[in-house]
């Protein structure tokens, strides 16, 4: 029988965890307060059963990594609130990420194919031949990960601004959604050509 739990948590903490990890609103910040909390009871519960004990500080990341990447509404988060959530740099953030994709693959497949494919579906036409996409560092190493695994397809290239803007050409597009599942139609940033 599942037991029931009763959060009593700051307004402010499930306001913070609303907009790190939801769209800002009360009731995606309540969804998202819950989610956090059903992580880390799944944290505590790995720990007293001993399925999983990290060994250290960047080990008891990447598994609360991989925990929030799976009871999040939205799956795993980008970048930026990655790192001000564990309170790391931009880099740092990049490189738990990488660390947990590394460690628990399975487990954090299901969020990375979903989030390029939400990046493909919202991507914008740049030219004939190229869509642009935005995404997060890790999310477009992910995407490049799958082009050169699978071709010689141009991978991501960022855009020169600095944003997190990539361009995608044709080919990588072409690449990325037989390797993830999806019809071609379903890229937005080619479907006016």
């Amino acid at each position: 029988m599942p037991a029931r739990v009763v959060l009593d948590v700051d307004d402010a903490v499930v306001e913070t965890f609303g907009r790190l990890f939801g769209d800002g609103s009360a009731r995606s910040a309540e969804a998202v307060a819950a989610a956090v909390a059903q992580a880390a009871l799944a944290e505590y519960a790995l720990q007293a059963t001993g399925e999983r004990v990290p060994g250290g500080v960047r080990d008891l990341r990447e598994l609360r990594l991989r925990l929030l990447a799976e009871h999040l509404p939205g799956g795993l988060p980008r970048d930026v609130p990655i790192g001000q959530f564990f309170h790391l740099t931009p880099a740092q953030a990049r490189t738990l990420v990488t660390g947990t994709r590394a460690r628990f693959p399975s487990e954090l497949a299901h969020a990375m194919r979903q989030a390029a494919i939400d990046a493909l579906r919202a991507s914008e036409p740049e030219d004939a031949n190229t869509i642009r996409i935005t995404a997060s560092d890790s999310l477009a190493t992910y995407m490049r990960d799958i082009v050169v695994e699978d071709s010689n397809a141009l991978p991501p290239t960022r855009r020169t601004d600095g944003s997190n803007r990539w361009d995608v050409t044709r080919t990588a597009v072409e690449v990325l959604c037989r390797r993830l599942g999806i019809d071609i139609s379903e890229v937005r940033g080619l479907r006016s050509r």
